[in-house]
Formats: C-alpha cells, sequence, structure tokens
C-alpha cells in the first residue's frame, strides 16, 4: 500500500501552481490613499521595460463594496480627452505629459458615486 503508484490527479495537484502574467513579469507597487482620500487606494503595475500600468488596488472602494460600473470617462475637461491622443514616431510626438496626481479617467458607479484615478510617481 505504502509503494502505490500516485495517481495522475495527485501528481497534478502536487505540482507547484504557474505564476500569473501580472506575477511573472510585473512588480506590484501600492499607493495608499491617493489625494488624501481614505481606502481610494492604487495599485502600480511596472513591467521590466519600466512601462506602468495603473489599477485600482483591492482595498478600493468600487471593488471592496462590489459596486457595479455603469461608465469610465476619459474626457478630463472640455479640452483634454485621454481617449483622443495621438502618437507617433520614436520620440512619442504628440503623448500628453502627466503630473503627479493628474486625473486619468473617472468612474461612475451606478449608485452615483463617482471615482477619479489619477497619474501616479513611484
Amino acid at each position: 500500500m505504502a509503494n502505490e503508484p500516485e495517481t495522475p490527479v495527485a501528481a497534478w495537484a502536487a505540482e507547484p501552481a504557474v505564476p500569473s502574467l501580472v506575477d511573472r513579469y510585473f512588480t506590484r507597487w501600492y499607493k495608499a490613499d491617493v489625494k488624501g482620500k481614505p481606502c481610494e487606494d492604487h495599485c502600480i503595475l511596472q513591467h521590466s521595460n519600466r512601462i506602468c500600468v495603473i489599477t485600482l488596488a483591492g482595498s478600493h472602494p468600487v471593488l471592496q463594496s462590489g459596486k457595479a460600473i455603469k461608465s469610465i470617462s476619459y474626457q478630463i475637461s472640455t479640452n483634454c480627452s485621454r481617449l483622443q491622443n495621438k502618437v507617433s514616431g520614436k520620440f512619442k510626438r504628440g503623448a500628453q505629459f502627466l503630473t503627479e496626481l493628474a486625473p486619468l479617467c473617472k468612474i461612475y458607479c451606478s449608485d452615483g458615486e463617482e471615482f477619479t484615478i489619477s497619474s501616479l510617481t513611484l
């Protein structure tokens, strides 16, 4: 009994889990209470090529409360839309320059609450 070969299912369960794409290629950085608003935490995913992706941290009210997202707007002001940005060339001509805490988008929830997602620095 003790020397029975392992079943394929038991052998598969013993193997370590494969890391996700995010776990494999990105470093996670967290910024708590962005703009002084409690619990509005963001997660910055930094790729090995130094490009960053800003996401909501698991402690953000949108994710914690399970709020339904009605819409996401990238129209920051009447003259500034993050979607209308046209970038070209090796030096990324036409790119929008961002300052720390510049608004990236607004998330509108079905209960009427609004959250602004801002750019961050590491």
